[in-house]
């Protein structure tokens, strides 16, 4: 840094030879010494000359003397303060670039090699553009001139569309200041590097939340004015369908009613899950076994799943700890799960339910749900969890979006692995009633899960 900026150290010698130098010739004019030389040789030992040579060397001895000293006091304190400088560089939690007029870098400090992946010897003498994606840079040459060319103000950028490329290619969202440093070696450019990807990413959770909480009062008064009516319908049409079980209703007539019949039923789960996606809170918890809870799931689904050809195996572990939620929200999750695995096997397969504790926190409890089915695409994976996304024809998208709230309910996470034509996996973790009464180690460990994205298939 030192070095980069052009600091230098005074030289004693060199300021006590002007001394000399300086004195000699005042010796040589106030004596008139260079006639003397060239009239009278014999007259050059005066001593008044000698007097004055005396002089002039016991004041350069003095001024060496003193100025050594002082350089040396001056080399210290200068020594520390770049230390100092090195140190507050070195232990920013900015990531700190300093680049030339030529926007090449001449220091970094460790925290440019951590966020961007480069150690700082690669970085040294390349062009500070090497830190941005390619389709940026050349727009970048052009403001960082400009910029060192101005009166260098000192400066924050924040735009959405500022992002950094990391050594491996990865882009990040970032937020730079600038600002400029003058010196002997000419003028320096500092850049001052923030990853702002957590920040980027609590925004829009933020946003989404918002927008959910929203979403919710407008389902609430929706839901509220679509259940009666619909309950209405959905009544007529069941008494009509039962009538024309005695009377000679033409046949398509009668079809035609099964199919309003459907659809209202359709509509009613509709404004069913709107209700729950405005209901913002859980109900209250208690201590419940998840063996329990899959094996009341089964006696629900596990008739229809036979019907439809789908072989259901489950490997439960009797001696993992109860965990403290609400049975009947659980049950729906697994249900939901089941139906979407038992529509994504029209032909049969099997199912796998296992319960066991999770293997990196054994007070916590893991729920898997396997399938041999069709699997999800990739475009899909994305969307998964989001509220109304489906790719079934009869879905509501609802289904999924619920299911993770209600996980998310029990301080869990919940994740899915699939690919298309092998099947797909879920895998539930949710805390045993012990970790669930100490809610810090609970969070900690929902927010290390890696959640895949998450809707309805």
């Amino acid at each position: 840094m030192r070095k980069a900026l052009g600091w230098r150290f005074p030289s004693p010698a060199k300021v006590v030879a002007i001394y000399v130098l300086a004195g000699a010739l005042w010796v040589v004019v106030s004596d008139d010494l260079f006639l003397r030389l060239v009239t009278s040789l014999p007259e050059f030992v005066r001593l008044d000359v000698l007097k004055k040579t005396l002089f002039l060397g016991v004041t350069a001895g003095v001024l060496y003397f003193v100025i050594n000293r002082y350089s040396a006091e001056t080399r210290t304190v200068l020594r520390r303060s770049a230390a100092t400088a090195e140190a507050v560089l070195e232990s920013a939690a900015q990531g700190i670039v300093v680049v030339d007029r030529d926007g090449r870098i001449v220091n970094a400090n460790a925290q440019v090699e951590q966020i961007f992946g480069y150690s700082r010897f690669e970085l040294l003498g390349q062009s500070v553009e090497v830190l941005l994606p390619e389709r940026l840079r050349e727009v970048h040459v052009a403001h960082r001139n400009n910029y060192l060319k101005s009166a260098c103000a000192p400066a924050t950028v924040r735009r959405p569309d500022l992002v950094g490329r990391r050594k491996d290619g990865v882009e990040f969202p970032v937020e730079v200041s600038l600002g400029c440093v003058e010196s002997e070696s000419g003028r320096f450019g500092m850049a001052f590097i923030t990853d702002i990807t957590e920040r980027v990413q609590l925004e829009r959770e933020t946003r989404r939340s918002e927008s959910l909480a929203t979403l919710g009062a407008m389902a609430a008064g929706i839901a509220h004015e679509l259940n009666n009516p619909i309950g209405i319908i959905s009544s007529r049409i069941e008494l009509m369908i039962a009538d024309s079980e005695g009377k000679q209703l033409p046949a398509e007539m009668a079809e035609d009613l099964r199919v309003l019949h459907r659809n209202a039923l359709r509509v009613s789960k509709i404004a069913q899950g709107l209700l729950t996606l405005a209901r913002q809170r859980p109900r209250p918890p208690k201590r419940i076994d998840i063996n329990s809870v899959v094996e009341d799931t089964l006696l629900l689904a596990g008739k229809q799943m036979s019907k439809d050809g789908i072989h259901v195996s489950t490997s439960l572990d009797r001696t993992i700890p109860s965990i403290l939620g609400d049975s009947t929200s659980l049950e729906e999750v697994l249900l939901n799960l089941l139906m979407n695995a038992r529509e994504a096997m029209l032909g049969g397969g099997t199912i796998r339910i296992e319960t066991r504790p999770a293997p990196d926190r054994p007070d916590w409890v893991r729920l898997t749900v396997a399938d041999s089915g069709c699997g999800i695409a990739a475009d899909a994976m994305a969307k998964l969890f989001d509220p109304f996304y489906t790719t079934k024809a009869s879905g509501t998208g609802m289904g999924l979006w619920v299911s993770k709230r209600i996980v998310r309910d029990h301080r869990g996470s919940i994740e899915v692995e699939s690919e298309p034509g092998r099947g797909t996996t879920f895998v539930i973790t949710i805390p045993c009633a012990t970790a669930a009464e100490n809610p810090e180690g609970a969070t900690e460990q929902a927010a290390g899960s890696t959640h895949a994205p998450s809707g309805e298939r």
